[in-house]
């Protein structure tokens, strides 16, 4: 997650995502609205994953402060 996170911010510098700058498109990851289900697991799993991408981004975003000073 830390490594999608990464690739796919643009940098202050290129303005660009180091993924597009290697690949040329933009990494497509799991959408963000997901379908609703009646399956208790899967409705666990979509909130795991939506909270460590929440959890990814804040840590991103702390690292990229960190850094300015």
């Amino acid at each position: 997650m830390a490594e999608f996170a990464y690739n796919g911010r643009p940098h202050s510098v290129t303005k660009q995502t180091p993924f597009y700058l290697m690949y040329g498109s933009e990494p497509t990851g799991f959408p963000m609205a997901f379908p609703k289900t009646n399956v208790p697991a899967v409705e666990e799993w979509i909130s795991r994953l939506l909270k460590a991408r929440d959890d990814t981004r804040a840590a991103h975003e702390l690292a990229r402060q960190v850094q300015i000073k």
